[in-house]
């Protein structure tokens, strides 16, 4: 074979990434020369070309793509959740870019870098991996478009004018993107499940009624940013974490403390049980403090007052984890009261925010700074518990409490702390169960 005629073939690895040819490339291209000499043919095949379309593709497919697509996610949830906060509704013109970014591209970015984990871990065959990328993609986008086109359709109804074809459409299209989703999930699942006992009839049947149960619900998730932005954390934190051969060490990634001490088990408890006793009773004001209490004039603001409780209560529960997170000794204890200073500086906006409760203009400055704090104190954390990917990982959790989560998910997580707060009063009482060595005979 001439050189003109090598470097055809050559030119048909481009499909594959640089890490790829430069491990199999050769063998490849001397397989397919072979080939071609046998079949007297001087260029590669359809069937070459075919197949390095096909299997060069799915090989990009990895972990780093997994990596690269939550990383984008976050990034765009972050916007989405900017957007969701402060500029609802939205002005002129940019109407239409909050639904776009949640429900079809960041849910396309999180689907991608899911099947991409999937396949590295050999659940998916390259064309079963490219397929659910496509049919996954296909259905997020058509579920986009009939979101759209309900929304005009709602605005034109409102507006007591003719709706446009588009706007009427809303329906077929929410069915074609059930369906499609519904397939998508149904794809999923069969791989999962192909490694398993159970019949091919069996395993077809579970995965169509996933895709049907699945779909909807998925659906009705993606009209907030929540879920997305959740989903795309997830996967950054799958994809951050490296494979470890089986005995291999673990690499020391964070400043390790001395070693363990002696928790203050009395102090641990007294401190939670003070945050049950107080959160519990915020619990109980905000739902009937306006039937009793002098200082709630309404439901409003008895409430607000409740949520004031409920902050407060989470004071006392940060500083028994900590003293927890320090006793076990497996960070320096700045790196487990810092977190927990930007938590509860967090918490202390977060009740000058609700004492000018309801007015949410008055509320806003003491929320944001509130939000930040609490960004700061999920990275800080974050970062030094994490392999690769920290810092993107903890900043991108930090900045995604900081611009929506910290604000409109931190009073409802507010209701748990009762709940946390026994549960560390149980187990953080707890003594640590000794392990006792059986002794080792003496031989003279």
């Amino acid at each position: 074979m001439t050189r003109d005629v090598e470097a055809r073939f050559r030119a048909v690895l481009r499909w594959y990434p640089r890490a790829w040819r430069e491990q199999n490339g050769e063998v490849l291209v001397a397989t397919m020369l072979d080939a071609a000499e046998a079949e007297g043919r001087t260029a590669p095949s359809a069937s070459d070309h075919g197949n390095a379309a096909l299997h060069g593709t799915a090989a990009r497919i990895d972990r780093r793509l997994a990596l690269g697509a939550s990383i984008a996610a976050l990034v765009l949830s972050v916007v989405a959740g900017v957007l969701f906060v402060f500029f609802v509704p939205a002005p002129a013109g940019l109407d239409g870019v909050l639904p776009a970014l949640t429900t079809a591209v960041i849910p396309v970015l999180v689907a991608v870098g899911v099947i991409a984990l999937l396949r590295e871990r050999g659940t998916f065959s390259d064309a079963g991996a490219l397929l659910a990328i496509a049919i996954s993609a296909l259905a997020l986008i058509v579920g986009a478009l009939s979101t759209l086109s309900w929304s005009q359709g709602f605005d034109a109804a409102d507006a007591g004018v003719q709706p446009t074809a588009f706007a009427a459409a809303w329906m077929p299209l929410a069915a074609t993107g059930l369906v499609l989703g519904g397939a998508a999930v149904a794809v999923v699942v069969d791989a999962l499940l192909r490694r398993s006992a159970l019949a091919r009839p069996v395993r077809l049947l579970i995965a169509i009624v996933s895709g049907a149960c699945a779909a909807p619900l998925i659906g009705i998730s993606l009209l907030t940013p929540y879920a997305a932005a959740l989903a795309a954390l997830g996967v950054l934190v799958a994809a951050s974490v490296p494979r470890r051969e089986p005995g291999a060490p673990v690499a020391s990634r964070i400043p390790v403390a001395p070693g363990p001490t002696a928790a203050p088990r009395t102090v641990i408890r007294s401190l939670a049980i003070v945050s049950a006793l107080i959160g519990l009773s915020g619990i109980v004001y905000a739902f009937s403090g306006s039937t009793w209490s002098p200082w709630a004039s309404d439901g409003t603001v008895a409430m607000a007052q409740g949520m004031i409780l409920l902050f407060v209560s989470g004071v006392p529960l940060l500083a028994a984890i900590g003293l927890l997170m320090v006793a076990r000794g497996r960070v320096r204890a700045i790196h487990v009261w810092g977190p927990v200073a930007m938590a509860t500086a967090s918490l202390a906006f977060m009740i000058v925010a609700y004492t000018r409760s309801p007015v949410w203009a008055d509320m806003m400055l003491a929320l944001v700074i509130s939000s930040a704090f609490g960004g700061a104190a999920i990275a800080w954390w974050m970062i030094l518990r994490v392999h690769t990917a920290a810092v993107l990982l903890g900043g991108l959790s930090g900045l995604l409490y900081a611009t929506f989560f910290g604000m409109l998910v931190a009073p409802m997580l507010a209701f748990t702390v009762p709940v946390l707060a026994i549960l560390v009063a149980v187990l953080g009482g707890r003594r640590p169960r000794v392990v006792r060595e059986m002794p080792v005979p003496v031989t003279v």
